[in-house]
């Protein structure tokens, strides 16, 4: 198993702290209704990175890893929403500029609006728009959703992290498969009785069955 994850399971992910970890990838600025979002400078991730819940057993090898996976994630999701109108639908309608800088609809996270009545219909929304943009032959596999999703002023549900999306399935065949969302911050901090909701959906919508066939089945987007 990844030592990433053998980390994580084993951090007291209770703690107001280990759910607001720094963003690795891009520097966000607000504007009224909008968000601006560009990458983070190697030296801007380093920092956010040792910064992180990862920074007592982080390795200069694996510092070096992480730089170069967060960086290269970054570049494929910014070009799969760049060639994807019907992504960025679920996206808040993100506005790209030379592939580097990015306007995006603002919103509240999961997490802000998180209370003890609203954290089952969070997390509907969230496999709701896991399997919308299956159909159109993209995923995203981070599965920090408290912090990653949000909603819009107008009630809908929407991505707010553009930096994990991936079309590659064979990876994500094995991300289910090893129910990597288990070893995420935002499923550990959830309740028990929350956690036992997610799970049940989990087991049927997060599987490999599931998956495939949903996978490329509206690439129109009706």
């Amino acid at each position: 198993m990844n030592i990433m994850f053998n980390v994580i399971r084993n951090v007291n992910i209770k703690t107001t702290h280990s759910l607001n970890q720094p963003n690795w990838q891009v520097n966000v600025l607000s504007f009224g209704k909008f968000v601006v979002k560009f990458p983070k400078t190697r030296n801007q991730r380093m920092k956010a990175i040792r910064s992180s819940r990862l920074a007592e057993s982080l390795t200069d090898d694996r510092l070096s890893s992480l730089l170069l996976e967060t960086a290269i994630s970054l570049q494929k999701s910014f070009l799969i929403l760049s060639n994807s109108p019907h992504l960025q639908n679920f996206c808040g309608s993100p506005y790209i500029i030379f592939d580097k800088l990015i306007i995006q609809k603002r919103g509240r996270t999961f997490l802000s609006l998180r209370t003890d009545n609203s954290t089952l219909e969070l997390i509907d929304h969230f496999f709701t728009l896991n399997q919308e943009i299956w159909k159109i032959g993209v995923f995203e596999g981070t599965f920090d959703f408290l912090r990653n999703c949000g909603i819009l002023p107008n009630g809908d549900p929407f991505f707010i992290d553009l930096g994990d999306f991936s079309t590659e399935t064979e990876k994500f065949y094995t991300i289910l498969s090893e129910k990597r969302w288990e070893y995420r911050l935002d499923y550990q901090a959830l309740s028990a009785a929350e956690r036992q909701y997610f799970d049940a959906l989990a087991n049927d919508i997060f599987s490999l069955k599931n998956f495939k066939t949903k996978w490329r089945s509206n690439l129109d987007y009706e």
